[in-house]
């Protein structure tokens, strides 16, 4: 039971440092904005919010806001509405993590 949860264990991380070096590919290609920080942060949780990017980064609300409405229009990260709040999440973490 230990190695074959070890085993999967393994497996997820992979698939996650794939998923964050396409990532990265992306971001270094296609922002301006793009840097390790911000990467490193969309990876952390599953989602993220403008809040958790301003204090992270050490950047203001609006860079914040910019980055990651800029991020959901071109479909790397999805928004969600909850309440007042808005969700940033990283789709393709979600779905790693879910499978």
């Amino acid at each position: 039971g230990v190695e074959e949860i070890a085993n999967e264990t393994s497996n997820l991380i992979r698939k996650i440092k794939i998923q964050m070096a396409t990532m990265k590919n992306e971001l270094r290609d296609n922002y301006k904005f793009y840097s390790q920080d911000l990467l490193n942060h969309l990876f952390k949780q599953p989602y993220t919010k403008i809040e958790y990017l301003v204090s992270e980064l050490d950047i203001s609300r609006v860079t914040a806001s910019g980055y990651l409405n800029k991020l959901a229009e071109d479909g790397v990260l999805k928004k969600q509405k909850v309440g007042k709040s808005n969700y940033y999440i990283n789709k393709n973490l979600v779905r790693i993590l879910t499978n």
